[in-house]
């Protein structure tokens, strides 16, 4: 045996041996993960954005392209400070989508 083969057999069981736990850790991380996303029609107006949950019309602040949907209220289509040409209007614009 050559000096230079029995260099490179400690360097290839280690590279071996490394490859192996590489592996072995990848596989058992390896998770499937799944998610939903709900695409939900919004329509802004009025710097609120407005949107439609189980028959009610929802709106919530809408500021810097972003909308946090938790703190939406529900909008009272009787007593609220929109008029009823502008509930149509923001209706009207959920149901194009």
């Amino acid at each position: 045996m050559t000096p230079m083969f029995l260099i490179w057999i400690p360097i290839a069981i280690t590279q071996i041996i490394l490859f192996s736990i590489f592996l072995f850790k990848c596989k058992n991380t390896e998770q499937v993960i799944e998610e939903s996303i709900d695409i939900i029609p919004i329509y802004v107006y009025n710097k609120m954005a407005y949107w439609k949950q189980k028959d009610s019309l929802m709106r919530a602040p809408y500021r810097n392209s972003s909308i946090d949907v938790d703190s939406g209220s529900k909008v009272d289509e009787l007593n609220s400070d929109l008029l009823p040409s502008e509930i149509m209007e923001i209706i009207a614009g959920l149901e194009k989508v």
